[in-house]
């Protein structure tokens, strides 16, 4: 899967064999493909503001407070069990934006 953002490539490679939108469950064959979506927009590239959707998921966000928080929620508990180690920068994008 090649997922065409702004994110570095270090980012890319952690969603590489996550095959499944973190809205619907999904795969993308069927729903326009997979995309990484900035979760709180484009402020971090931090993996901690991505999330990997389908097309048709990614198409119907509205970026509310909650949908962000339920997202990054998602994210970071996908990241924990790939054993992603958070970084200084992770740490204050969450103080920034998430408050947990």
């Amino acid at each position: 899967m090649k997922l065409k953002n702004p994110f570095s490539t270090n980012t890319r490679e952690l969603y590489r064999d996550l095959w499944a939108c973190m809205e619907c469950g999904m795969n993308g064959t069927n729903r326009g493909g997979l995309e990484l979506n900035h979760i709180v927009g484009r402020y971090s590239s931090s993996p901690l503001n991505a999330s990997l959707l389908c097309h048709e998921c990614h198409s119907h966000i509205g970026h509310s407070q909650e949908e962000m928080k339920r997202l990054f929620e998602k994210n970071r508990a996908y990241l924990k069990r790939i054993g992603y180690v958070e970084t200084d920068s992770d740490r204050q994008f969450i103080k920034d934006y998430f408050k947990c």
